[in-house]
C-alpha cells in the first residue's frame, strides 16, 4: 500500500513540476515581450509609469523600516 502512495505522490509531484516550469517559462516569456509594448509608448504614458513605480519602491522602502522605527521611538517613550 505504501509503495502505491509513493508512486502516485511521484505522479502528483512529476506533474505539479511540469506545471511549475510551464508556468515559469510563460512569465519569463512574457517578461521578456513586455519591454517590446513600452517602446512604441508616449512618454507622457510612460513617465507616469515611471512616476508610480518609484512611489512604490519608496514605500516599500519606508514600509520596511516601520518596525525598527517604532521599537526606537518606544524605548525613547520609556526613559
Amino acid at each position: 500500500k505504501n509503495r502505491k502512495k509513493g508512486r502516485k505522490m511521484s505522479i502528483d509531484l512529476n506533474a505539479l513540476k511540469e506545471i511549475i516550469a510551464a508556468s515559469v517559462f510563460v512569465v519569463g516569456l512574457l517578461s521578456v515581450l513586455a519591454p517590446l509594448s513600452v517602446i512604441n509608448m508616449s512618454d507622457t504614458v510612460f513617465s507616469i509609469g515611471n512616476m508610480m513605480a518609484s512611489g512604490v519602491l519608496l514605500s516599500a522602502g519606508l514600509v520596511h523600516q516601520l518596525p525598527d522605527s517604532a521599537k526606537v521611538l518606544d524605548a525613547d517613550r520609556e526613559e
